[in-house]
């Protein structure tokens, strides 16, 4: 116990700390642990709910929460723990360990900051960003295209008709339909890109011209797995 790499302890069936690893006392820089103290006031409450229930219900203990170092820095750990019973199935003590996981926690904090950028660039894009599934499928429009269109991808669903089938019929000029239409299902089934003009139908029923590109994605088999696309307003050119 004392040479593994986690934070070792252990509780007594009411809740109080019997046990405290040598490394876990190391990190606090004392003797004792006074659990407030330890844990960060913001994750303090949440904690002692989630501890206080377990001991009522004897459900394992999981929980992430911060923990306050020697130095004063706060760090991020996951924390678990599990009874032991005796023959008549009462709990007689609590087992647990906690891991520190901060690295993972800044690593998720940046990829949800990356994340954050990227949905705010495509929808800051001034065009129609779009993605279509392998079989041509609408399954997103960047909010630019929803506000001039008026509708999401949700919106083209229409019993009886594919989103294509009826996003196609909802927004693209009848005079326009089939040929546009046509040369995506073109695409969808050869795989190169897809180039064409068309007038689409703005939300209060205006038609404007747009120059609309679209090139696939494919897996490391060279299967198309969706086509992403730009549609661009051309009509005052």
């Amino acid at each position: 116990i004392e040479s593994m790499s986690g934070h070792a302890w252990s509780a007594d069936a009411a809740g109080n700390f019997t046990y405290l690893s040598r490394r876990t006392l190391a990190y606090f820089g004392q003797a004792e642990c006074n659990w407030q103290q330890a844990v960060h006031p913001d994750d303090y409450h949440r904690v002692a709910a989630t501890w206080q229930h377990c001991l009522q219900t004897g459900d394992d203990f999981d929980i992430e929460h911060r923990l306050r170092r020697s130095d004063g820095a706060y760090r991020w750990f996951r924390n678990s723990g599990r009874p032991s019973r005796d023959d008549q199935g009462r709990i007689t003590e609590w087992y647990g360990t906690a891991f520190d996981i901060e690295d993972q926690k800044q690593a998720e904090a940046a990829l949800l900051e990356r994340e954050r950028e990227l949905t705010q660039l495509v929808d800051m894009v001034p065009g129609h960003l779009w993605r279509l599934a392998p079989d041509g499928e609408p399954i997103f429009f960047n909010m630019r295209m929803v506000a001039f269109l008026g509708l999401d991808v949700a919106d083209t669903n229409k019993p009886g008709m594919s989103r294509l089938a009826a996003m196609i019929e909802a927004a693209v000029h009848p005079d326009d339909a089939a040929a546009f239409g046509g040369a995506l299902n073109r695409c969808l089934a050869t795989g190169e890109g897809f180039v064409t003009r068309y007038r689409l139908r703005r939300a209060d029923g205006a038609y404007r011209w747009m120059s609309s590109r679209a090139e696939p994605m494919r897996d490391q088999d060279g299967r198309v797995v969706q086509w992403y696309g730009l549609c661009h307003d051309i009509d005052d050119q």
